[in-house]
């Protein structure tokens, strides 16, 4: 797997007037401060062009608030609702020519289905986390199951022993492929 970070050089659009931003970036830098109720909040777009994909690519946003929609050549890719978790969508299919424009518009007005709702602090809008590129092997952990990669430890506490529950979602391996976790501890 390879992670390329693309926070650097991005076209942000707030009411027709264009800017180059890097990520992280908020458009409530100022007004979300001054401790009044008025700070902005509505739907804004970032910008940038991505080359063609050689093999499976993925698109990793690790925070963005709150509604977010993400356009590849004109062409929807996904819809995320949730200012404070990481998604991803897969967009090797999208990405076609040699060179292909992503939009990213985002928006922070309060909706009655993404929560919270209500709270003591501003709702930040913008891309306030690092956006990464991952270039995936066919066969590899699952990143689209909703968790960081593929692999979910439990513990549990059972009388005075500890056990660990892995739980490990593959994809492409065939029905024979076999996963094999090794738990060490701080000396290896």
């Amino acid at each position: 797997m390879k992670i390329i970070n693309i926070n650097k050089d991005w076209e942000f659009e707030k009411e027709g007037v264009k800017s180059v931003v890097s990520l992280p970036h908020t458009w409530n830098g100022k007004d979300g401060q001054n401790g009044e109720h008025g700070y902005f909040q509505s739907k804004c777009v970032y910008r940038k062009n991505l080359d063609k994909a050689n093999g499976v690519c993925y698109i990793e946003f690790n925070g963005a608030n709150s509604v977010t929609e993400v356009f590849i050549n004109n062409n929807k890719v996904g819809t995320h609702k949730g200012g404070y978790s990481m998604f991803r969508f897969r967009i090797d299919g999208y990405l076609t020519q040699d060179k292909n424009l992503l939009e990213v518009f985002v928006d922070n007005t309060i909706v009655p289905e993404v929560f919270p709702t209500s709270a003591d602090f501003t709702f930040y809008g913008g891309i306030y986390r690092e956006v990464n590129l991952i270039y995936a092997e066919n066969v590899r952990f699952s990143l689209d199951d909703g968790s960081r990669d593929g692999i979910t430890a439990i513990p549990q506490r059972v009388g005075d022993v500890w056990k660990l529950s892995v739980k490990a979602a593959v994809t492409g391996a065939g029905k024979d492929a076999v996963c094999v976790f090794e738990l060490k501890d701080d000396k290896g």
